[in-house]
Order: structure tokens, then C-alpha cells, then sequence
């Protein structure tokens, strides 16, 4: 996890090298009730990612993915200060 300030914003990234999520995945994933799925079991029911983003939005901020199969994904939560 990093955090730090950059242009009038707060930021917050989490990384993790998990399995990665495809861009046609990246499009859903804020989506209520919707999981990403591979071969394996996924638990959750799909709101997590959709909670936040709607916190996020609400303080004015935007929560965002940058992710690649097999190397898994940097979210970033940017809110301004």
C-alpha cells in the first residue's frame, strides 16, 4: 500500500500479484454484483468494489484499475484534499 499527495489530491494504491483482471473485466468490476471469475472459486457477492466506488464518488474522488493477466492489479483511490 502507498499513500501520498499529488496534484491537490490524497491518494491511496494497493497492489496486489494476483492473477491479474482483463480490460473487458476492469469495465464491470464497480459494477453492483458483479465478480470476476477464473477456475476458480470466487466468494463474495460482487459489492465490495461497487461500495467503495460509490464512498469514493461521494467525497468527490474517483477509485480506479490498472491491471494485466498475470500480473495482477494496482487500484487507486484519489480524493481531493
Amino acid at each position: 500500500m502507498r499513500v501520498y499527495s499529488e496534484n491537490g489530491e490524497a491518494r491511496v494504491e494497493v497492489r496486489d500479484h494476483g492473477i491479474g483482471i482483463s480490460e473487458e473485466n476492469q469495465q464491470l468490476i464497480f459494477q453492483q454484483f458483479e465478480r470476476v471469475s477464473v477456475k476458480q472459486a470466487v466468494a463474495g457477492l460482487g459489492l465490495g468494489l461497487f461500495i467503495s466506488e460509490q464512498i469514493v464518488t461521494a467525497h468527490g474522488g474517483t477509485i480506479t484499475v490498472e491491471s494485466r493477466i498475470g500480473e495482477g492489479a494496482l487500484f487507486r483511490v484519489c480524493l481531493p484534499l
